[in-house]
């Protein structure tokens, strides 16, 4: 719901500018649990992309031997920015689990 009462002034030269600007929110209308911020979180964690080292030590391997395994086109999918190599958490996951093995599971 929006609300008709004017935003108290910030103190900044631009506030009484930039108000009519800004939306205004009623705050009783709008809610946030922990589990809103943690589900936000589990979300950026799986968008964010890992460093080298970080790829390196989700999967308990040294970066040497995710660099090697660039150059021979093995390991788990990256994306190069410029010079820098990142990857993405869920190629890391889908990696893992492409490369499981053991006995088939029980459902």
């Amino acid at each position: 719901m929006v609300s008709d009462t004017p935003e108290p002034s910030l103190g900044h030269p631009l506030a009484s500018e930039l108000a009519p600007l800004a939306p205004r929110w009623n705050l009783e209308d709008v809610t946030l649990t922990n589990l809103d911020y943690a589900e936000e979180a589990a979300v950026a964690s799986h968008v964010e992309p890992l460093t080298e080292l970080a790829a390196a030590l989700r999967l308990g391997l040294k970066v040497a031997t995710l660099r090697a395994w660039r150059r021979q086109q093995r390991g788990p999918a990256y994306v190069r920015l410029g010079r820098a190599v990142r990857y993405l958490a869920s190629d890391v996951d889908d990696f893992l689990r492409a490369n499981r093995h053991g006995p088939p599971a029980v459902m």
